[in-house]
């Protein structure tokens, strides 16, 4: 008898209920429920990865103000990824795990073939979009001609390296210099390694992208280095977008990516960055970097 004077006194409430969720109105004298937060505040953060260059704190430092300008930008809030290292960042690419990323041209070619990113802009260093490959020796090492390089040592930064690999292996075996049977390959995983790895006689040469060159030695003294040889340019790095992002949000980013240069606000951004900015390019301009890959033996 109770079980049934509770249900009976229990299901007017229970339906109001109901109907309030429905309908979207409270109890009585509570007035509307709030109305939902927008769509945009309600959207993931788009995930922004860089180019393993230097260590995790100076990715952080150059990188976290060009994340909250492109946020403000955008209207979508945008978090910093720091990989690893190169591999690192194109396992977190392939997996889905990027919506943005600033990348190098080799690693581009080899994404844009596997999962169909989209190049939206391209890196502006000492301004211009196309930089060289240097061959760098100690200054005592003995070593005058390539040919001297013969059964020597040289660094590398990572086999995903474009300038820092892909070019001067290239220009070495142009040259009639076998890289993989004739010298000793070691591959220093990180750019401050490469350059010390010379400095400390570690190895007996490195190839070094020369926009990084100049980078490192405002931190590092290259005193006791010098440029052996200089190789042909090679696209500069560009700003990616995986594929299937929205095409107005695609629009957004390149628009913020290419005005940074012209804009007034971006002064702190910029110096944070430590170079001029960015320019459009179009996927036909690494196609240089496809040729050498394939010409000398490289996945591409």
């Amino acid at each position: 008898m109770l079980i049934s004077v509770l249900k009976k006194a229990v299901f007017p409430f229970l339906l109001f209920g109901i109907l309030a969720a429905l309908s979207g109105i409270g109890p009585p004298g509570s007035g509307r429920a709030e109305a939902s937060p927008p769509q945009a505040a309600q959207e993931a953060p788009l995930r922004f990865g860089v180019l393993y260059l230097l260590s995790p704190k100076e990715l952080y430092e150059r990188w976290t103000p060009f994340a909250e300008y492109l946020s403000r930008k955008t209207g979508r809030k945008v978090d910093l990824v720091v990989p690893r290292n190169f591999d690192h960042l194109v396992e977190l690419a392939r997996s889905g795990q990027l919506d943005l990323i600033f990348i190098n041209p080799y690693v581009y070619i080899l994404l844009k073939k596997e999962i169909g990113i989209e190049a939206v802009a391209a890196q502006v260093a000492y301004g211009n979009t196309f930089a060289p490959s240097y061959i760098v020796v100690r200054k005592d090492s003995g070593i005058r001609s390539l040919e001297d390089l013969r059964g020597k040592k040289i660094a590398f930064v990572s086999h995903l390296a474009s300038s820092g690999y892909v070019v001067p292996r290239a220009f070495l075996m142009s040259q009639g210099i076998d890289v993989d049977r004739e010298m000793k390959v070691v591959f220093t995983k990180n750019l401050p390694g490469t350059l010390l790895a010379v400095l400390n006689r570690d190895v007996d040469a490195a190839g070094m992208c020369g926009v990084n060159y100049a980078d490192l030695s405002r931190r590092i003294d290259t005193e006791a280095v010098e440029i052996l040889r200089t190789t042909e340019v090679s696209p500069r790095l560009p700003l990616v977008v995986r594929k299937g992002l929205d095409r107005g949000l695609v629009a957004k980013i390149k628009a913020a990516a290419i005005g940074l240069k012209a804009d007034p606000e971006a002064g702190p951004t910029l110096k944070a960055l430590n170079f001029d900015g960015f320019e459009p390019i179009t996927d036909a301009e690494y196609d240089g970097i496809r040729k050498l890959a394939r010409q000398t033996g490289l996945p591409h």
